[in-house]
């Protein structure tokens, strides 16, 4: 039953095994980082980000949005969201615009808001690829929903990313984005979560001024965004944004020294930081500002330098529009969810398997035990007749030498005085026939080998006693003390005579006692095998247990199940009867 036992378990290991996923290896950071709180990893990916650590920073973010697909508690959402924008920021940087575009709508999904962060980071998305009307109409979901909710730092942002993603007079008109400048500064106020409420504020009214053709009002406001941009997560695209604006303005101002100066600044920023998108964007910039002031080597320059640009970072006819990044996202979760399926079938077949050999296995192994324990059965019917058998021809051995002693006696009473006279003197010599000097005779043969005999019924008349030898603590002294004698002499007859010694023969007597009484089921059925024990003289159960399976091969509970299934006929009174005599 044990094997049984143990080659269910090891079937369930294996299965738990088989479908564990494997892990794949994690880099330092990963070990480092994955049991941080989120608040923690959060202020960590942010402060990474704000010293260009990009690579440490997509480790942290991805500890964080793994942690959320992996446990699902709620209080991690907020954090989850939160990553996926910031890894769709770094692929983004990273000209990665497929994955940075996968990310945000994961973001936006996650969260359900219409002032999501993803829908403002998807509106890059789009201004890069061109679809500008796309990009205002998210912006200005974004900026409604944020001013209407009171979340003014998506109000802030957004208008910040209206503000700078020059879109076309078409696209949004002055008029309207004057209106929406006068209600974000109706409805936003100044508070000390929102670090964009003060560049947003100048940027806001350097459009005011430009609108009004007022230039110096509109550069001081963009000189003031450059320090107003320190308190972002990532000032230097707003930098590149102020400058740009600076220079939008001096060249509508037509101070075209100027315009160029800052243009440059913005393009410096953008090669530092490698912002290709906010290269192009600046690269077209400079080149409509030399075609304008006539100078077309320049203008050209800058025309083969954006084009360069745009077949590097995209191009156009191998990668596609929007749209199909929009199905690439699709298609990318269709494969996603095809994998899984896969994998979970492929679970269910290895499963099925696996509970099907182990259910074969088992079905081996029961079949296996049974023809064990049948058997066993015979084996165990087999010892338990056999040892019925030796304490039945024991007790007749007994019988026959009783008899013979008797018989001696009747005969012999003479000799048998002087073996006794002789054993009370206690020398050696004759209880061993040897004399002093003196040759043996047949005569003095005889009544030692007599004394011998004599002294052997006497030892098995008093191991026939259960009285005597189911005593607690019985010796061979106490044997010898019974049986007239000393010890010296009952070991010699046991050795001798009975081929046996002291103990072996005290405890095949103890046992053949406890085999009657097992058998005896009229006077000692109702008792347990402890109460029968407690009467032999055994210190123990264990060493009782110990010494009835190695004389008779079975414990003591199978020989008493043997006995009660009517193994040995309960007719045969051989084994049954008490056989205990009475000395002389």
């Amino acid at each position: 039953m044990k094997r049984l036992v143990f080659v269910v378990m090891l079937s369930a290991m294996v299965c738990v095994l088989c479908c564990q996923a494997a892990d794949g290896g994690f880099d330092v950071l990963y070990r480092r980082y994955r049991s941080r709180p989120m608040p923690e990893l959060k202020h960590l990916g942010q402060e990474l980000l704000s010293r260009n650590s990009t690579d440490s920073a997509l480790a942290i973010y991805t500890i964080m949005s793994n942690r959320y697909e992996t446990d699902r508690k709620p209080e991690d959402r907020v954090y989850a969201v939160e990553a996926r924008n910031s890894l769709g920021v770094l692929a983004f940087l990273n000209s990665n615009y497929a994955s940075a575009y996968s990310h945000f709508v994961t973001a936006v999904e996650m969260d359900g808001r219409k002032d999501a962060a993803g829908n403002q980071n998807l509106s890059a998305i789009y201004l890069y690829y061109g679809d500008s009307k796309r990009a205002y109409g998210l912006l200005r979901q974004v900026f409604d929903e944020a001013v209407s909710e009171g979340h003014y730092q998506w109000a802030s942002t957004a208008l910040i990313n209206i503000l700078t993603s020059r879109l076309d007079s078409d696209v949004v008109h002055p008029d309207s984005l004057a209106d929406l400048i006068r209600r974000y500064n109706s409805r936003v106020p100044q508070t000390d979560d929102n670090p964009a409420w003060e560049l947003a504020g100048c940027l806001s009214r350097a459009a005011l001024f430009r609108m009004k053709h007022n230039w110096p009002g509109a550069v001081s406001e963009y000189k003031k965004a450059l320090t107003a941009s320190r308190r972002m997560l990532m000032p230097s695209r707003s930098d590149f944004a102020s400058y740009l604006g600076l220079g939008e303005t001096y060249r509508e101002a037509g101070m075209n020294d100027s315009a160029v100066y800052y243009m440059k600044k913005g393009e410096e920023i953008a090669r530092q930081h490698g912002y290709p998108e906010l290269l192009i964007t600046v690269c077209s910039a400079l080149s409509d500002l030399y075609a304008d002031a006539g100078d077309r080597r320049m203008a050209d320059v800058y025309r083969h330098k954006k084009l360069e640009l745009n077949d590097s970072v995209f191009n156009t006819h191998e990668f596609g529009k929007i749209r199909d990044l929009e199905m690439f996202h699709q298609a990318d979760r269709f494969e996603k969810r095809i994998a899984v399926l896969q994998v979970e079938e492929k679970m269910r077949t290895r499963m099925l398997v696996i509970v099907s050999a182990a259910l074969i296995v088992v079905i081996a192994l029961c079949v296996r035990i049974f023809i064990q324990n049948r058997s066993l059965k015979r084996k165990n019917r087999n010892l338990y007749e056999r040892t019925v058998a030796a304490i039945r021809a024991e007790e007749g051995r007994d019988r026959a030498i009783l008899d013979k002693r008797i018989s001696e006696k009747t005969d012999s009473e003479g000799r048998v005085g002087d073996i006794e006279a002789v054993g009370k003197s206690g020398t050696s010599e004759s209880a061993t026939g040897e004399t002093h000097g003196q040759s043996d005779s047949d005569s003095g043969s005889v009544l030692v080998d007599m004394r011998r005999r004599r002294l052997e019924a006497r030892v098995l008349e008093v191991m026939s006693d259960e009285k005597s030898f189911c005593r607690e603590g019985f010796t061979i002294k106490d044997l010898a003390e019974m049986c007239g004698s000393n010890q010296k002499y009952v070991s010699q007859v046991l050795n001798e005579r009975l081929q046996t010694s002291f103990t072996q023969l005290l405890n095949e007597r103890r046992v053949a006692v406890a085999c009657r009484r097992f058998v005896d089921f009229e006077n000692y059925g109702h008792l347990t095998i402890e109460a029968i024990v407690a009467e032999l003289g055994f210190r123990s159960r264990s060493t009782f247990s110990k010494t009835f399976k190695r004389i008779t091969g079975l414990s003591p509970s199978e020989f008493q199940r043997m006995a009660r299934s009517g193994a040995s006929p309960g007719s045969e009174p051989g084994l049954a009867e008490d056989t205990t005599s009475e000395g002389d």
